[in-house]
């Protein structure tokens, strides 16, 4: 009987002495207890453009900083870090280090630094902030990061714009600097509201003025090394917008037509009598003036919308170019014209191209000798 018993309890030992086991890896897989903290950060900083010549340092008064926030219920201690800046260059910031308490917040001046030898260029600023680890435990990763662009400039000039009404008073526009790359009009400064001041390289460029996402008005402009340049959009109500111009081909590829469209739209207050004429010159004379809309009234926030197909009652010259001005008028008297778009023909409607043509003899040509040579060639039937 006591060996029954013995044999009996010796089988439940064996079964319990596994679940022990895998209890005890159990005890020792938990995790320690998890400390996670809440960190905000943020500033004006993020999202920037800063344009800086070789050797220059933002101002001492500009408002450029990073702010840090505990929003956890223990303290933190934060490390502010600035990773993989582009050689001389340098972001100066008070501290590296700070400790926050439960619900603290503080603010951190940003300065650029640019080195007399940095390389003229697009580069991206960083930021960065950590919580430290502290006490046992597991720690949650927390950070953020601000970034901002910088643009290195080898020589510059300065810019200044403002929007203005008709009255010399501030316009409510946005202002937007452009320069045409690759074809295409591009963004080179972030909008501004109604005036900003900024460095630009060498080269031209285009002011505009927008008004709810409307292009108000715009103008051209040139600036060299060193030079400072003011310039004043006036903005005018009604306004011309979408203005085109596109060339219409016959299938030979000769300019036929030209086709141009515009809208005027009325963003303030209504006004009587409004119209719009296109001005066609050529070799400073004016060529043509065609009527391309007319409204007796034009209430706010409301468009009006003209178009036409023009040909020169002469003809089109080749090589000539033609120069196309929409012209606003507004209680039948002069108010608005726009920037000229112009037009250069490349060959005459009808006309002979005789570059095919002589493609077209010299292929005959070859073809000609090739068969005579092949024939020569070609051995006589006795």
């Amino acid at each position: 009987m006591k060996g029954g018993m013995t044999r009996h309890m010796g089988r439940g030992a064996g079964h319990l002495a596994p679940l022990l086991f895998l209890a005890l890896l159990l005890c020792l897989s938990l995790p320690a207890p998890v400390q996670a903290q809440g960190l905000g950060f943020g500033g004006n900083f993020d999202g920037q453009h800063f344009y800086l010549l070789r050797g220059e340092t933002t101002p001492e008064d500009a408002d450029i900083y990073v702010t840090v926030s505990n929003a956890g219920d223990t303290p933190v201690t934060v490390n502010i870090t600035t990773p993989n800046l582009p050689l001389q260059v340098e972001l100066l910031l008070p501290t590296q280090n700070l400790t926050l308490e439960p619900g603290e917040s503080q603010k951190l001046n940003v300065a650029i630094m640019v080195g007399q030898e940095a390389t003229p260029g697009d580069y991206t600023l960083t930021v960065a902030a950590a919580v430290v680890p502290s006490g046992p435990g597991i720690h949650i990763g927390v950070g953020g990061q601000s970034r901002a662009t910088l643009t290195i400039l080898g020589e510059a000039g300065t810019v200044v714009i403002r929007a203005l009404d008709s009255k010399g008073e501030p316009f409510p526009a946005t202002i937007g600097v452009y320069k045409e790359i690759a074809g295409n009009l591009s963004l080179v400064y972030p909008l501004q509201w109604s005036s900003l001041e900024t460095k630009l390289a060498p080269g031209d460029y285009l002011a505009r003025a927008l008004y709810e996402g409307v292009t108000v008005t715009e103008e051209e402009f040139s600036l060299a090394a060193d030079e400072r340049k003011e310039i004043d959009l006036v903005c005018y109500s009604p306004c011309l917008t979408n203005f085109t111009l596109s060339p219409v081909y016959s299938p030979e590829g000769a300019l036929t037509s030209a086709w141009i469209a515009c809208s005027i739209i009325n963003l303030l207050q209504p006004v009587d009598n409004v119209s719009v004429t296109l001005k066609v010159s050529a070799e400073n004379r004016v060529l043509d003036r065609v009527p391309l809309l007319s409204r007796d009234t034009l209430d706010k926030g409301e468009t009006a919308n003209g178009s036409c197909s023009y040909s020169p009652a002469q003809g089109w010259q080749k090589g000539r170019t033609y120069r196309f001005v929409l012209e606003l008028n507004v209680g039948g008297e002069p108010y608005y014209q726009s920037l000229a778009k112009e037009l250069t023909p490349a060959g005459m409607p009808g006309g002979v191209n005789w570059a095919i043509i002589g493609g077209i003899i010299a292929a005959v040509v070859v073809v000609a000798v090739v068969v005579y040579l092949v024939r020569r060639r070609r051995p006589k039937k006795a």
